[in-house]
């Protein structure tokens, strides 16, 4: 963990009905500055998590502080003063008529004068690259454009922490990339949950992976997102990025295998086939190429280069 504790979460338990548990005994620090990928199949308890850390789910056993702070009803305003969280839906979050009156709307709430929230406002559109959407309908938004917006509302009030819930979701390859360039910018402490794995390995540096409402890995990002069996073992898959596709023909029925990159070319030589790619951190790539026995090569990726 890097620096100063920004968040706390000690022996933190919650469950809609008590038979039927979300979180269990969670234990979590993140530190000033850090981004932290928080992945898990569907019911792990992703979405519960932010919103308890941002208060909008209270009755929990345990303890969350922020910043030092013990997270109570009596204190939520202050607390949520330091946190912006960035919902799923974009429409969620979007109310006023246009991209500014929405990023205007929380500093001029906390009662900021005007000259302060232009230029809070001027600086949280400068953030996401939208100066140019300032005066834009929000019916008028790409969904792309939408999810910046939102952004740029809880940037604003220059939070300490950025909760983010599945900021990728139903966003096109541009716009993906757009988002993960405006994210790696982002100061602060940042908690991303997403079941985009490419995504989480192109903005985060820690991960940890939930399952059944425990945390059973809490390390670095590289690591967990390419160990296929503890991912597979928890309902998830490897990234993209890690896997290569290899489509060949044979007595005129077609076969289809996923491999780990380096099992992949080791494939390759098998068949006599050789495919260059720079995998980095996400290059998106195809190759397709006729070796004489009816070999088709995919390298998928989805990350932040063309």
């Amino acid at each position: 963990m890097r620096g100063d504790k920004m968040i706390e979460v000690n022996h933190l338990s919650f469950a809609y009905d008590p038979a039927e548990p979300v979180l269990s005994d969670i234990c979590f620090q993140a530190g000033r500055g850090e981004t932290i990928g928080l992945i898990g199949a569907n019911g792990a308890g992703k979405s519960t998590f932010l919103r308890m850390l941002v208060g909008l789910e209270l009755s929990f056993e345990g303890e969350i502080l922020i910043a030092g702070e013990r997270l109570e009803k009596k204190n939520l305003d202050q607390v949520r003063s330091r946190i912006g969280y960035v919902f799923q839906d974009s429409d969620s979050q979007l109310f006023m008529t246009t991209v500014e009156e929405d990023v205007a709307f929380a500093p001029r709430n906390y009662g900021f004068p005007e000259e302060e929230v232009r230029r809070r406002v001027d600086m949280a559109l400068e953030k996401v690259h939208i100066e140019h959407l300032r005066g834009k309908s929000i019916y008028k938004l790409s969904g792309g454009e939408k999810k910046r917006a939102a952004i740029a509302t809880i940037l604003s009030m220059d939070p300490e922490v950025i909760l983010m819930d599945e900021p990728s979701a139903a966003l096109d390859p541009k716009n993906r990339r757009n988002l993960i360039h405006v994210i790696n910018g982002l100061e602060g402490t940042r908690i991303i949950a997403s079941h985009d794995l490419d995504f989480i390995r192109d903005t985060c540096e820690r991960t940890v992976l939930l399952s059944e409402g425990r945390i059973i890995y809490d390390g670095p990002s590289q690591k967990v997102l390419q160990d296929r069996e503890l991912l597979e073992a928890h309902n998830l898959e490897l990234p993209l990025s890690l896997m290569h596709v290899i489509t060949h023909t044979h007595d005129g029925s077609t076969h289809t295998h996923m491999f780990v990159h380096e099992h992949a070319a080791e494939h390759g030589k098998d068949h006599g086939t050789g495919h260059g790619a720079d995998h980095g951190t996400g290059h998106e790539a195809m190759h397709q190429a006729d070796h004489g026995t009816g070999h088709e090569t995919e390298h998928g990726a989805s990350g932040i280069d063309d």
